[in-house]
């Protein structure tokens, strides 16, 4: 049985504008403010959800190790609230959990012996890739049974449908390919490492 959880305390704080003078249109001071309106909500619950992602986390092992068990956590803690994992991936969020997530990532790729001035990109490519494979668990996580069901149909006809004369390669791999739902945490795992295995390389040269 899934859980909810609940928001407590005050919403979000406006958003302040630039001190007078600042070059920056009105339209976007609007825009900004109602975007913070708008999805401060779901943002202060996907904030909860890392915290608790991070809550009793202790670093141990090297800089690979420390990404790896940051990345399963949060996988760990938006399986449990799919519903808002896409939430996530979309507009992320501000929060203490967020930046728990983002020091200990940070502090992580600090110990790599990558230069500084390459830490924010490659901290980037993890956070986008992290959030897409979390993002999209969800969205199979959440589709109801006939709905999953439906796409392993067409995911049938597609593979086992193909006419071998226009799709040669489709029809010689096609009984080895899985579905997208399939051995989710393995492939993300498999995934993960390989972007660590790049970054270690990019030490290397």
């Amino acid at each position: 049985m899934r859980t909810t959880l609940l928001i407590r305390g005050p919403p979000p704080a406006p958003y302040r504008p630039p001190a007078s003078g600042s070059a920056v249109p009105r339209q976007v001071v609007e825009g900004v403010q109602r975007l913070v309106d708008g999805m401060g909500p779901r943002t202060a619950v996907a904030d909860r959800i890392l915290l608790s992602a991070m809550d009793g986390y202790r670093p141990e092992g090297d800089w690979k190790q420390r990404v790896t068990a940051v990345a399963l956590r949060v996988r760990e803690a938006f399986g449990r609230h799919p519903q808002l994992a896409a939430v996530w991936g979309r507009y992320a969020s501000g929060g203490t959990g967020s930046r728990l997530v983002m020091e200990e990532l940070l502090q992580a790729l600090s110990t790599s012996g990558l230069p500084d001035e390459e830490i924010p990109a490659r901290y980037h490519r993890l956070a986008v890739l992290v959030a897409a494979l979390v993002a999209s668990e969800a969205a199979i996580g959440t589709a109801p049974p006939p709905e999953r069901e439906q796409g392993l149909e067409l995911f049938r006809v597609a593979v086992f449908g193909a006419d071998p004369a226009h799709f040669p390669a489709l029809t010689r791999f096609g009984r080895d390919i899985l579905p997208l739902g399939a051995e989710r945490a393995p492939a993300f795992e498999e995934i993960l490492a390989a972007q660590l295995a790049d970054v270690e390389a990019t030490i290397a040269r």
